[in-house]
């Protein structure tokens, strides 16, 4: 009798609690999402499958890390085939940007990998953001994430320029470039444009040499420039140099 009424309890008690819906032709609902808020860890923790839309995903660096660089790499996701940009400012409204990359289409994905060709103040948090253009001027941006910079360390010297000499003329209007190799560089950073207008063209290469990747123009004299990336970040420009491009140089 005792055990009877303690099975007749249990079930009006579970009759209770369960979740049933309301009035006999009430519809089930959809389980409400917790969203819980970002905390940094230094240990690895599984990285969740994100299928990401047009509006971009931020990966990394987000929560506030800190990372050991001036110059991080913003990694992020996104699915879309828009042209994205990026702001980076030193409050969470963007009022105050500190760099700002402008949009570009991204070939690969769904990740995208966006290097910094500036050194950002150390020792500051950073908020970022991407965004792609839906029409010309107006941007729809994800959630921002931030970071803050390490220290500004042992930043590489300037790399020497070692071809094509000062004042050469080449006969590829996509020359060979060479300069000298840094240890501990992990990118350099190529700039050039026609002499006396402003570096037109950034070109990154992880090797202390690169063939022009674009055919330039016949009969001009184009200057040139390389700076190195280390783990710290980038280090100051070269002396500036000189070549010219044949008028008969060929585009191979």
């Amino acid at each position: 009798m005792r055990r009877s009424l303690l099975l007749i309890i249990i079930a009006l008690f579970m009759l209770v609690l369960w979740p049933w819906p309301a009035g006999g032709n009430a519809q089930s609902t959809t389980a409400a999402v917790l969203y819980l808020p970002c905390v940094y860890s230094p240990l690895p923790t599984p990285t969740p499958t994100l299928i990401p839309g047009d509006v971009p995903v931020l990966l990394s660096p987000a929560c506030g890390s800190n990372v050991t660089t001036v110059a991080p790499e913003l990694v992020w996701l996104a699915a879309g085939t828009y042209w994205y940009g990026v702001d980076i400012a030193t409050d969470s409204s963007f009022t105050q940007v500190a760099a700002r990359i402008s949009p570009r289409s991204y070939l690969t994905g769904p990740e995208r990998r966006t290097p910094l060709l500036i050194n950002l103040q150390p020792g500051v948090q950073y908020y970022w953001r991407v965004g792609y253009e839906a029409t010309p001027g107006s941007f729809v941006w994800s959630l921002p994430e931030s970071f803050v910079t390490g220290d500004m360390g042992d930043l590489p010297r300037a790399p020497m320029l070692v071809l094509p000499e000062s004042g050469t003329t080449v006969y590829s209007l996509k020359p060979h470039l060479t300069w000298e190799q840094l240890a501990g560089a992990d990118m350099y950073l190529v700039t050039l444009g026609v002499n006396g207008n402003s570096f037109t063209y950034n070109i990154l290469s992880p090797y202390p040499e690169l063939n022009v990747p674009f055919p330039l123009l016949a009969g001009r004299t184009y200057a040139w420039r390389v700076k190195a990336r280390n783990a710290s970040g980038w280090g100051p420009d070269s002396t500036v140099q000189l070549f010219v491009t044949a008028q008969n140089a060929m585009a191979d």
